[in-house]
């Protein structure tokens, strides 16, 4: 094989150059790369997929913090109760319910912003208080027993 270079002969199985040193190109060109893939280029539709990317960070989920979210407190209670439940220092109503002898849940649900939030039920003076994160299209769960 001849040097590009120098265009001195080699041994076909040289690396480089043994008159001037400089890479051979034909050895260069006939390996394979070192980790098994080529290199390939940014298509078209790599470029649409960044974009979209790009558009959903920058514009759908800062929106998503104004997508109300749900907070559904469960209270698993028996016999009769009422409970003050209050979430971030607002009142949210005032609850009472007969149960029977056996084992019970009550169910309330409220629309509540993204983010964290503290939830307290109240019962006989004796308050549950849980601090919560309330994720855009999943909500949160509070979930206590009387």
């Amino acid at each position: 094989m001849n040097c590009p270079n120098c265009g001195k002969e080699n041994a076909d199985d040289a690396k480089f150059c043994q008159t001037c040193g400089k890479p051979l190109a034909a050895y260069y060109a006939a390996a394979p790369p070192a980790s098994g893939r080529q290199k390939q280029s940014w298509t078209a539709a790599n470029w649409k997929a960044l974009v979209a990317i790009v558009v959903v960070v920058l514009i759908v989920l800062p929106l998503a913090v104004f997508i109300p979210v749900r907070i559904t407190v469960t209270i698993i209670n028996s016999g009769d109760h009422s409970v003050l439940i209050i979430i971030d220092d607002k009142l949210m109503g005032d609850y009472g319910w007969s149960g029977s002898p056996y084992t019970t849940s009550y169910h309330e649900s409220f629309a509540v912003g993204v983010g964290p939030h503290t939830v307290v039920v109240q019962h006989e003076g004796i308050a549950e208080r849980t601090l919560v994160m309330a994720w855009p299209f999943v909500g949160a769960e509070v979930k206590c027993t009387l």
